[in-house]
């Protein structure tokens, strides 16, 4: 694709962040990673799992489980579920765990998907201080 007779002058990846885009490229030729944050840390892991780049994808998991905390953790909880991520999703279990009824707050649950809404929902092991709490959540979604 970027050697043969097709070739293109400049190759552009318009959809891409290019700031996540450069850390990607670091971590796979300069082997650095130097993340800021959770959310940066998401859009690396992101493009990893796009380009199939499983060395990066760990990177990005050990950053994000040393690092995630309630507030950062519904965006986690998305990409577990998104990606199908097990080491995420048991880190935001752990996070769950101490505060269930955190993620039913309205400005939190809003920023769930349905996938993500339903798997906690169906989750049996959350104990919600009250069982008006999930429906209250649902409400706001």
């Amino acid at each position: 694709m970027l050697n043969g007779p097709q070739a293109p002058d400049k190759l552009t990846l318009p959809e891409d962040p290019r700031h996540s885009f450069q850390k990607l490229l670091d971590h796979m030729y300069l082997d650095r990673m130097d993340l800021e944050s959770v959310e940066e840390a998401l859009e690396v892991y992101a493009l990893a799992h796009k380009y199939e780049i499983e060395s990066t994808k760990k990177e990005c998991v050990k950053y994000i489980a040393s690092n995630v905390k309630a507030e950062t953790m519904p965006a986690v909880l998305e990409t577990s579920v998104l990606y199908e991520d097990a080491a995420l999703k048991k880190k935001c279990k752990e996070i769950l765990d101490r505060d269930p009824d955190a993620v039913m707050l309205p400005e939190t649950v809003s920023r769930l998907s349905k996938e993500t809404l339903r798997a906690l929902l169906t989750d049996k092991t959350l104990a919600f201080s009250s069982e008006a709490v999930p429906f209250r959540g649902l409400i706001a979604w």
